[in-house]
């Protein structure tokens, strides 16, 4: 019944928008998850990386720089500014 009050115009034009609205819905859904894995995945490098800096500066009294630098990946010059 509602379709006899629009023009064949505003049905598409109603269509187009309801299928946009989807569109950017989706979009921001996508978006957002991308975000958070590349977020998560930062956020888990950045620990690591500070695991293994809190690593070195105990061992840094205990090993040789050489060392330390093969067990926690870091370099030396790393090692030796902590």
């Amino acid at each position: 019944e509602f379709r006899e009050y629009m023009t064949v115009e505003e049905d598409q034009r109603k269509i187009y928008n309801t299928e946009m609205d989807l569109a950017r819905k989706n979009g921001l859904a996508e978006g957002r998850a991308e975000g958070h894995a590349e977020g998560l995945s930062e956020g888990l490098s950045q620990g690591a990386k500070q695991t293994s800096i809190e690593i070195a500066k105990k061992l840094k009294t205990e090993m040789s720089v050489e060392k330390i630098a093969d067990i926690t990946g870091l370099t030396k010059k790393e090692i030796e500014n902590l």
